[in-house]
């Protein structure tokens, strides 16, 4: 019999969030004026403590266009509260807004809010 405890992950996890969204349109030098926009999802990192509650740290990578793609890697805003037709606390989301990392020459403005954490309860 083993004496090591085994790691218990849900002890620490506090929770997460899923995420999707869409860029806004940039052009790249190589597009002579037509603009593209990517899109994105995934699920941020677990809840860090913060001044004011908590955040979470979103890190992904875009769809492609003509070969290239761009990387996210942004903190939260904090917890904004959602409430039910009732006025009862059902949950929260985050925004974010924030720019992708430069590739081809460009980058793009992103503003979007994670889904609402633990949606099946």
């Amino acid at each position: 019999m083993s004496t090591n405890k085994q790691f218990d992950q849900t002890q620490y996890q506090a929770h997460v969030h899923e995420f999707l969204g869409s860029t806004m349109i940039a052009t790249s030098e190589t597009e002579m004026g037509l603009g593209h926009n990517h899109r994105f999802a995934g699920v941020t990192g677990q809840a860090k403590p913060s001044c004011n509650g908590h955040v979470h740290v979103m890190n992904t990578n875009t769809d492609f266009f003509r070969g290239h793609f761009h990387m996210i890697e942004i903190i939260t805003g904090e917890a904004v509260p959602i409430y039910d037709e009732n006025n009862v606390h059902i949950g929260h989301v985050h925004a974010v807004t924030g720019a992708t990392s430069v590739e081809d020459l460009h980058s793009h403005v992103f503003i979007v809010a994670t889904l609402i954490q633990n949606p099946i309860g």
